[in-house]
Protein backbone atom coordinates (compact mmCIF):
# COMPACT_ATOMS: atom_id res chain seq x y z
CA UNK A 1 0.00 0.00 0.00
CA UNK A 2 1.43 3.90 -1.25
CA UNK A 3 1.25 6.24 1.40
CA UNK A 4 -1.29 7.98 -0.95
CA UNK A 5 -3.57 5.24 -0.86
CA UNK A 6 -2.84 5.02 3.17
CA UNK A 7 -4.04 8.60 3.42
CA UNK A 8 -7.35 8.22 1.00
CA UNK A 9 -8.58 5.08 3.70
CA UNK A 10 -7.69 7.45 6.69
CA UNK A 11 -10.63 9.39 5.56
CA UNK A 12 -13.01 7.28 6.06
CA UNK A 13 -14.78 6.51 9.59
CA UNK A 14 -16.33 3.21 10.53
CA UNK A 15 -20.28 3.96 11.15
CA UNK A 16 -22.03 0.32 11.46
CA UNK A 17 -21.08 -3.13 10.86
CA UNK A 18 -22.85 -4.60 7.75
CA UNK A 19 -21.72 -8.08 8.00
CA UNK A 20 -19.20 -8.88 10.52
CA UNK A 21 -18.27 -12.49 9.03
CA UNK A 22 -17.42 -11.29 5.79
CA UNK A 23 -15.58 -8.30 6.68
CA UNK A 24 -17.96 -5.68 5.24
CA UNK A 25 -18.79 -2.04 7.24
CA UNK A 26 -20.47 1.15 6.31
CA UNK A 27 -17.91 4.15 6.48
CA UNK A 28 -18.64 7.37 6.07
CA UNK A 29 -16.14 10.10 4.33
CA UNK A 30 -14.75 12.46 6.93
CA UNK A 31 -15.00 15.81 4.73
CA UNK A 32 -17.47 15.11 1.64
CA UNK A 33 -20.06 13.26 4.48
CA UNK A 34 -21.17 10.29 2.37
CA UNK A 35 -21.35 7.09 3.22
CA UNK A 36 -19.66 4.30 0.86
CA UNK A 37 -18.85 0.13 1.85
CA UNK A 38 -15.35 -0.80 3.05
CA UNK A 39 -14.61 -4.20 2.47
CA UNK A 40 -11.80 -6.36 3.28
CA UNK A 41 -10.86 -9.44 1.00
CA UNK A 42 -8.39 -12.28 1.92
CA UNK A 43 -9.42 -13.78 -1.50
CA UNK A 44 -9.66 -11.85 -4.74
CA UNK A 45 -8.55 -10.55 -8.03
CA UNK A 46 -6.95 -7.68 -7.84
CA UNK A 47 -6.90 -6.63 -11.61
CA UNK A 48 -10.43 -6.92 -11.94
CA UNK A 49 -10.91 -4.72 -9.55
CA UNK A 50 -8.22 -2.01 -10.63
CA UNK A 51 -10.29 -2.63 -14.36
CA UNK A 52 -13.16 -1.88 -13.09
CA UNK A 53 -12.26 1.42 -11.16
CA UNK A 54 -11.22 3.11 -13.88
CA UNK A 55 -13.87 0.83 -16.60
CA UNK A 56 -16.84 1.06 -13.95
CA UNK A 57 -19.62 -0.54 -15.31
CA UNK A 58 -23.30 0.59 -15.11
CA UNK A 59 -25.74 -0.39 -12.22
CA UNK A 60 -22.67 -2.03 -9.97
CA UNK A 61 -21.58 -0.20 -7.33
CA UNK A 62 -18.59 2.13 -8.43
CA UNK A 63 -15.17 1.06 -6.76
CA UNK A 64 -13.50 4.15 -5.45
CA UNK A 65 -10.08 2.97 -3.27
CA UNK A 66 -8.52 -0.29 -3.93
CA UNK A 67 -5.15 -0.86 -1.87
CA UNK A 68 -3.21 -4.43 -1.03
CA UNK A 69 -1.91 -4.55 2.31
CA UNK A 70 -0.46 -7.75 4.14
CA UNK A 71 -1.92 -10.18 1.68
CA UNK A 72 -5.41 -8.48 2.14
CA UNK A 73 -7.52 -5.96 -0.58
CA UNK A 74 -9.13 -3.33 1.28
CA UNK A 75 -11.94 -1.43 -1.04
CA UNK A 76 -14.10 1.24 -0.68
CA UNK A 77 -17.33 1.13 -2.73
CA UNK A 78 -20.23 2.97 -3.01
CA UNK A 79 -23.07 2.44 -1.25
CA UNK A 80 -26.25 1.72 -2.80
CA UNK A 81 -29.79 1.82 -0.88
CA UNK A 82 -32.66 -0.80 -1.45
CA UNK A 83 -33.65 -4.34 -0.73
CA UNK A 84 -31.86 -7.32 -1.88
CA UNK A 85 -34.36 -9.79 -3.87
CA UNK A 86 -33.22 -12.75 -1.12
CA UNK A 87 -35.07 -9.75 0.96
CA UNK A 88 -38.18 -9.74 -0.95
CA UNK A 89 -38.66 -13.11 -1.32
CA UNK A 90 -38.25 -13.74 2.61
CA UNK A 91 -40.94 -11.38 2.80
CA UNK A 92 -43.55 -13.18 0.81
CA UNK A 93 -43.33 -10.59 -2.16
CA UNK A 94 -45.29 -11.74 -5.53
CA UNK A 95 -43.40 -11.01 -8.65
CA UNK A 96 -45.59 -10.17 -12.03
CA UNK A 97 -44.58 -11.75 -15.26
CA UNK A 98 -43.52 -8.28 -16.11
CA UNK A 99 -41.68 -7.68 -13.26
CA UNK A 100 -39.50 -11.26 -13.60
CA UNK A 101 -38.89 -10.06 -17.49
CA UNK A 102 -38.24 -6.75 -16.46
CA UNK A 103 -35.24 -7.62 -13.24
CA UNK A 104 -33.88 -10.59 -15.47
CA UNK A 105 -32.99 -8.09 -18.65
CA UNK A 106 -32.00 -6.22 -16.58
CA UNK A 107 -29.59 -8.35 -14.70
CA UNK A 108 -28.34 -10.00 -18.31
CA UNK A 109 -27.45 -6.16 -19.63
CA UNK A 110 -25.21 -5.66 -16.39
CA UNK A 111 -23.55 -9.25 -17.08
CA UNK A 112 -23.65 -8.03 -20.82
CA UNK A 113 -21.09 -5.03 -20.19
CA UNK A 114 -19.26 -7.33 -17.71
CA UNK A 115 -18.41 -10.23 -20.58
CA UNK A 116 -17.63 -6.98 -23.30
CA UNK A 117 -14.17 -6.94 -21.26
CA UNK A 118 -10.88 -8.37 -22.66
CA UNK A 119 -10.56 -10.91 -21.62
CA UNK A 120 -14.37 -11.63 -20.23
CA UNK A 121 -15.13 -11.02 -16.50
CA UNK A 122 -17.64 -13.77 -14.88
CA UNK A 123 -19.35 -12.76 -12.05
CA UNK A 124 -19.52 -16.24 -10.75
CA UNK A 125 -21.68 -15.67 -7.80
CA UNK A 126 -24.85 -14.03 -8.73
CA UNK A 127 -27.65 -14.85 -6.78
CA UNK A 128 -30.92 -13.13 -5.00
CA UNK A 129 -28.74 -11.67 -2.07
CA UNK A 130 -25.93 -10.24 -4.58
CA UNK A 131 -28.95 -7.84 -6.39
CA UNK A 132 -30.70 -4.97 -5.08
CA UNK A 133 -33.72 -3.40 -5.82
CA UNK A 134 -33.02 0.56 -5.36
CA UNK A 135 -35.97 2.95 -4.55
CA UNK A 136 -35.86 3.77 -9.06
CA UNK A 137 -37.00 0.43 -9.62
CA UNK A 138 -33.29 -0.58 -11.54
CA UNK A 139 -31.09 -3.50 -10.09
CA UNK A 140 -28.04 -3.82 -8.88
CA UNK A 141 -25.51 -6.44 -9.07
CA UNK A 142 -23.24 -6.36 -6.24
CA UNK A 143 -20.09 -8.48 -5.30
CA UNK A 144 -17.07 -9.53 -7.27
CA UNK A 145 -15.72 -11.43 -4.66
CA UNK A 146 -15.57 -14.86 -6.89
CA UNK A 147 -15.17 -13.19 -10.05
CA UNK A 148 -12.26 -13.92 -12.78
CA UNK A 149 -11.31 -13.32 -15.98
CA UNK A 150 -12.54 -16.02 -18.73
CA UNK A 151 -9.89 -17.94 -20.02
CA UNK A 152 -10.39 -19.85 -23.43
CA UNK A 153 -7.38 -22.49 -23.15
CA UNK A 154 -8.81 -23.24 -19.52
CA UNK A 155 -9.90 -26.50 -19.38
CA UNK A 156 -11.68 -26.51 -15.42
CA UNK A 157 -11.71 -23.83 -12.78
CA UNK A 158 -8.75 -23.93 -10.44
CA UNK A 159 -10.48 -22.93 -7.37
CA UNK A 160 -13.98 -24.29 -6.98
CA UNK A 161 -15.84 -21.75 -5.58
CA UNK A 162 -19.74 -20.57 -5.96
CA UNK A 163 -23.00 -20.74 -4.11
CA UNK A 164 -24.61 -23.99 -3.85
CA UNK A 165 -28.25 -23.76 -5.92
CA UNK A 166 -27.08 -21.14 -7.98
CA UNK A 167 -23.34 -22.39 -9.10
CA UNK A 168 -23.44 -24.14 -12.26
CA UNK A 169 -21.42 -27.45 -12.40
CA UNK A 170 -18.17 -26.55 -14.21
CA UNK A 171 -17.98 -24.48 -11.12
CA UNK A 172 -17.57 -27.63 -9.11
CA UNK A 173 -15.01 -29.05 -11.24
CA UNK A 174 -16.80 -30.45 -14.06
CA UNK A 175 -15.23 -27.72 -16.43
CA UNK A 176 -13.78 -24.40 -16.81
CA UNK A 177 -16.24 -20.76 -16.13
CA UNK A 178 -17.41 -19.09 -18.67
CA UNK A 179 -20.17 -16.58 -19.93
CA UNK A 180 -22.68 -19.79 -19.88
CA UNK A 181 -21.92 -19.88 -15.64
CA UNK A 182 -23.52 -16.57 -15.24
CA UNK A 183 -26.36 -17.40 -17.38
CA UNK A 184 -26.84 -20.56 -15.38
CA UNK A 185 -27.08 -18.32 -12.11
CA UNK A 186 -29.65 -15.90 -14.07
CA UNK A 187 -31.62 -18.69 -14.82
CA UNK A 188 -31.59 -19.91 -11.01
CA UNK A 189 -32.61 -15.99 -9.82
CA UNK A 190 -35.55 -16.85 -12.33
CA UNK A 191 -36.78 -20.38 -10.80
CA UNK A 192 -36.85 -17.98 -7.46
CA UNK A 193 -38.88 -15.10 -8.73
CA UNK A 194 -40.83 -18.00 -11.04
CA UNK A 195 -41.51 -19.29 -7.66
CA UNK A 196 -43.17 -16.57 -5.76
CA UNK A 197 -45.10 -15.40 -9.23
CA UNK A 198 -48.55 -14.07 -9.11
CA UNK A 199 -49.72 -16.05 -12.20
CA UNK A 200 -47.69 -19.20 -12.26
CA UNK A 201 -50.41 -20.78 -14.76
CA UNK A 202 -49.86 -17.71 -16.84
CA UNK A 203 -48.81 -17.86 -20.50
CA UNK A 204 -46.22 -15.20 -19.58
CA UNK A 205 -44.77 -17.50 -17.10
CA UNK A 206 -44.90 -20.36 -18.78
CA UNK A 207 -43.00 -18.87 -21.65
CA UNK A 208 -40.44 -17.04 -18.42
CA UNK A 209 -40.19 -21.02 -17.13
CA UNK A 210 -38.67 -21.94 -20.95
CA UNK A 211 -36.10 -19.25 -20.64
CA UNK A 212 -34.94 -20.31 -17.46
CA UNK A 213 -34.92 -24.28 -18.54
CA UNK A 214 -32.48 -23.28 -21.06
CA UNK A 215 -30.64 -21.39 -19.35
CA UNK A 216 -30.14 -24.00 -16.44
CA UNK A 217 -28.93 -26.82 -18.41
CA UNK A 218 -26.60 -28.90 -17.11
CA UNK A 219 -24.55 -28.83 -20.16
CA UNK A 220 -23.10 -25.53 -20.93
CA UNK A 221 -23.36 -25.79 -24.78
CA UNK A 222 -26.86 -26.18 -24.91
CA UNK A 223 -27.36 -22.87 -22.46
CA UNK A 224 -28.21 -19.48 -24.27
CA UNK A 225 -24.28 -18.78 -25.54
CA UNK A 226 -24.13 -15.55 -24.57
CA UNK A 227 -26.39 -12.51 -22.87
CA UNK A 228 -27.41 -11.09 -26.22
CA UNK A 229 -29.01 -14.38 -27.04
CA UNK A 230 -30.81 -14.53 -23.73
CA UNK A 231 -31.85 -10.73 -23.87
CA UNK A 232 -33.51 -11.55 -27.27
CA UNK A 233 -36.08 -14.12 -25.80
CA UNK A 234 -36.04 -12.40 -22.67
CA UNK A 235 -37.43 -9.07 -24.87
CA UNK A 236 -39.97 -10.76 -27.07
CA UNK A 237 -43.52 -9.69 -25.88
CA UNK A 238 -45.04 -12.10 -23.62
CA UNK A 239 -47.92 -14.03 -24.59
CA UNK A 240 -51.48 -13.20 -23.42
CA UNK A 241 -53.89 -15.34 -21.98
CA UNK A 242 -56.02 -16.77 -24.93
CA UNK A 243 -59.98 -16.26 -24.08
CA UNK A 244 -62.04 -19.39 -23.75
CA UNK A 245 -63.42 -21.52 -26.86
CA UNK A 246 -67.17 -21.27 -26.46
CA UNK A 247 -68.79 -25.09 -25.20
CA UNK A 248 -71.02 -24.10 -28.24
CA UNK A 249 -70.40 -22.89 -31.87
CA UNK A 250 -70.92 -19.21 -32.45
CA UNK A 251 -73.61 -18.35 -34.70
CA UNK A 252 -72.05 -14.76 -37.09
CA UNK A 253 -75.07 -12.08 -37.04
CA UNK A 254 -77.39 -12.48 -39.92
CA UNK A 255 -79.86 -10.24 -42.06
CA UNK A 256 -82.72 -11.07 -39.66
CA UNK A 257 -80.64 -9.90 -36.31
CA UNK A 258 -79.82 -6.66 -37.82
CA UNK A 259 -83.36 -6.24 -38.63
CA UNK A 260 -83.92 -6.92 -35.05
CA UNK A 261 -81.87 -4.32 -33.74
CA UNK A 262 -83.51 -2.22 -36.32
CA UNK A 263 -86.64 -2.94 -34.83
CA UNK A 264 -85.41 -1.79 -31.07
CA UNK A 265 -84.19 1.28 -32.64
CA UNK A 266 -87.71 2.57 -33.32
CA UNK A 267 -89.65 1.01 -30.46
CA UNK A 268 -87.70 3.74 -27.95
CA UNK A 269 -90.28 6.14 -29.88
CA UNK A 270 -93.75 4.43 -28.70
CA UNK A 271 -95.54 5.71 -26.49
CA UNK A 272 -94.88 4.12 -22.45
CA UNK A 273 -96.70 0.46 -22.27
CA UNK A 274 -95.82 0.04 -25.66
CA UNK A 275 -92.46 -0.09 -26.33
CA UNK A 276 -91.73 -3.85 -25.25
CA UNK A 277 -94.31 -5.10 -27.77
CA UNK A 278 -95.89 -7.50 -25.18
CA UNK A 279 -99.93 -8.18 -25.10
CA UNK A 280 -101.01 -7.60 -21.83
CA UNK A 281 -98.98 -4.10 -21.27
CA UNK A 282 -100.33 -2.77 -24.46
CA UNK A 283 -103.95 -3.90 -23.25
CA UNK A 284 -103.64 -2.29 -19.91
CA UNK A 285 -101.99 0.83 -21.40
CA UNK A 286 -104.49 1.54 -24.13
CA UNK A 287 -107.13 1.40 -21.31
CA UNK A 288 -105.47 3.72 -19.22
CA UNK A 289 -105.17 6.19 -22.19
CA UNK A 290 -108.73 6.38 -23.20
CA UNK A 291 -110.04 6.69 -20.03
CA UNK A 292 -107.45 9.54 -19.70
CA UNK A 293 -108.45 11.13 -23.18
CA UNK A 294 -112.14 10.32 -22.16
CA UNK A 295 -111.67 12.38 -18.75
CA UNK A 296 -110.17 15.75 -20.87
CA UNK A 297 -112.11 15.37 -23.53
CA UNK A 298 -115.75 15.45 -21.21
CA UNK A 299 -114.42 18.37 -19.47
CA UNK A 300 -116.97 21.46 -19.63
CA UNK A 301 -117.10 25.00 -18.40
CA UNK A 302 -119.22 25.32 -14.94
CA UNK A 303 -122.42 26.62 -15.91
CA UNK A 304 -122.56 30.85 -15.37
CA UNK A 305 -119.05 30.98 -16.38
CA UNK A 306 -117.77 32.09 -19.72
CA UNK A 307 -114.73 32.27 -21.54
CA UNK A 308 -112.80 34.05 -24.33
CA UNK A 309 -110.44 31.02 -24.86
CA UNK A 310 -112.38 27.91 -26.81
CA UNK A 311 -112.97 24.83 -24.38
CA UNK A 312 -111.08 22.75 -26.62
CA UNK A 313 -107.76 24.74 -25.90
CA UNK A 314 -108.71 23.85 -22.22
CA UNK A 315 -109.12 19.79 -23.11
CA UNK A 316 -105.29 20.04 -25.42
CA UNK A 317 -103.48 21.54 -22.18
CA UNK A 318 -105.03 18.86 -19.90
CA UNK A 319 -104.04 16.15 -22.34
CA UNK A 320 -100.47 17.63 -22.95
CA UNK A 321 -100.34 17.83 -18.95
CA UNK A 322 -100.93 14.65 -18.10
CA UNK A 323 -99.04 13.00 -20.85
CA UNK A 324 -96.16 15.08 -20.19
CA UNK A 325 -96.43 13.30 -16.14
CA UNK A 326 -96.29 10.12 -17.75
CA UNK A 327 -93.29 10.71 -20.48
CA UNK A 328 -91.45 11.62 -17.04
CA UNK A 329 -92.41 8.58 -14.56
CA UNK A 330 -91.98 6.20 -17.39
CA UNK A 331 -88.22 7.63 -18.21
CA UNK A 332 -90.04 8.44 -22.27
CA UNK A 333 -86.52 8.32 -24.85
CA UNK A 334 -84.21 8.37 -21.07
CA UNK A 335 -85.84 12.01 -19.78
CA UNK A 336 -84.95 10.63 -16.32
CA UNK A 337 -81.31 9.76 -17.07
CA UNK A 338 -80.90 13.32 -19.12
CA UNK A 339 -81.92 14.89 -15.45
CA UNK A 340 -79.91 12.58 -13.13
CA UNK A 341 -82.77 11.18 -11.64
CA UNK A 342 -82.01 7.36 -12.52
CA UNK A 343 -78.70 7.99 -10.96
CA UNK A 344 -80.05 9.12 -7.32
CA UNK A 345 -81.21 5.86 -4.67
CA UNK A 346 -84.72 4.84 -5.24
CA UNK A 347 -86.19 6.22 -2.20
CA UNK A 348 -84.44 9.68 -3.08
CA UNK A 349 -85.51 9.15 -7.02
CA UNK A 350 -89.24 8.49 -5.62
CA UNK A 351 -89.55 12.07 -3.83
CA UNK A 352 -88.17 13.57 -6.73
CA UNK A 353 -90.27 11.68 -9.37
CA UNK A 354 -93.59 13.12 -6.98
CA UNK A 355 -91.99 16.91 -6.59
CA UNK A 356 -91.88 17.08 -10.52
CA UNK A 357 -94.98 15.65 -10.85
CA UNK A 358 -96.74 18.68 -8.48
CA UNK A 359 -94.34 21.14 -10.26
CA UNK A 360 -95.92 20.29 -14.20
CA UNK A 361 -99.46 19.89 -12.66
CA UNK A 362 -98.80 23.31 -11.04
CA UNK A 363 -97.24 24.82 -14.07
CA UNK A 364 -100.33 23.54 -16.29
CA UNK A 365 -102.88 24.77 -14.07
CA UNK A 366 -100.70 28.12 -14.15
CA UNK A 367 -100.61 28.00 -17.70
CA UNK A 368 -104.32 27.54 -17.92
CA UNK A 369 -104.95 30.61 -15.68
CA UNK A 370 -102.91 32.44 -17.91
CA UNK A 371 -104.18 31.83 -20.72
CA UNK A 372 -107.79 31.82 -20.13
CA UNK A 373 -109.54 35.01 -19.54
CA UNK A 374 -112.47 34.58 -17.12
CA UNK A 375 -115.86 36.42 -17.58
CA UNK A 376 -118.52 36.75 -15.50
CA UNK A 377 -121.98 36.58 -16.74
Amino acid sequence: MTLQEELNLSYYQTVAVLDEAHAVWLVRHSESGKFFVKKVLASYNADIYRTLQVCPVPHMPRIVEAAEKDGALILIEEYLSGQTLQELLEQGHVFSPEEIRGFTSQLARILQNLHAFHPPIIHRDVKPSNIILSPDGFIKLLDLDAAKYMRADEERDTRLIGTPGYAAPEQYGFGASGIPTDIYAVGMVMKDLLNASSEPAAPACRYLQAVMERCTRLDPAQRYPDTEALLRDLTQPLPVPQPAPAPFPVRQPSDSSSTQKAAASWQRFLPPGFRSLKILPMLLSTLGYYSLFRVCLDFTFEEGIHYNTPISVFRVLLILGFLAMIALDANYLGIQDRLKISQLKWPVRILMLIVLNVFLFGFIVFLISQILEKVFA
